[in-house]
């Protein structure tokens, strides 16, 4: 019986081009579906702090715009001045005339991610008599200590629709390539069957003899 084992270099290189243009489209399209997390903040998430605190300062990873920063008490009384951009990642909100007093206080923001998707996050700290000042994110970045933003809730809406359609491309490119890569095998193998053929007649009819 004519037997022929699949050769493994018949199908690599779409394989391979398949791999790459799915590599190369979600690189690309990665920005998209990454949303601006929080890079630093003052004061930092579930800290303490002392009652003098002059301004809120939130510098995230990307380049949101149209920030706007909400300072909530655990009484719900939320309050809230123009924000101003310092560079393009640092959002400030001054305190102007505000007194805090010792309480848990929320700090909320949004914006418009670079995506264009909605930016939304949260996160608490606490004002205690006393306790020192919040270090200012520059203060931070300057000493090479800066105070970690775990624990702070990022609202997101998922991949952006630039994201989806790109990853359809690409997967859609990916089989195509996949598919012809099989299909030129399929043609390959047949060929060699067609031409196996009259030597296995030959060797049939001499075994008949």
């Amino acid at each position: 019986m004519f037997r022929r084992r699949l050769p493994a270099r018949a199908l690599g290189a779409p394989v391979v081009v398949a791999a790459i243009v799915v590599g190369l489209v979600l690189t690309v399209a990665s920005p998209a579906w990454a949303h601006d997390d929080l890079d630093a903040a003052s004061p930092a998430p579930d800290t303490e702090v002392g009652a003098g605190l002059e301004q809120i300062e939130l510098m995230f990873r990307g380049e949101p715009s149209e920030v706007q920063i909400f300072l909530r008490d655990n009484a719900g009384d939320e309050l809230t001045f123009p924000a101003t951009l310092s560079g393009t990642r640092l959002w400030t909100m001054p305190l102007t005339d505000v007194d805090l007093r010792d309480a848990l206080y929320v700090i909320r923001w949004e914006g418009v991610a670079t995506d264009g998707d909605d930016l939304e996050g949260f996160y608490t700290f606490e004002v205690i008599s006393g306790a020192a000042d919040a270090p200012s994110v520059a203060d931070q970045i300057a000493s090479g200590e800066v105070l970690p933003v775990d624990g702070v809730a990022i609202l997101d809406d998922g991949p952006s629709p630039v994201f989806l359609v790109l990853l359809g491309v690409s997967l859609a490119l990916g089989a195509w390539t996949i598919w012809l890569g099989f299909n030129r095998l399929g043609n390959r193998l047949a060929a060699d069957v067609d031409d196996s053929t009259p030597q296995e007649s030959a060797a049939d009819e001499g075994d008949d003899r």
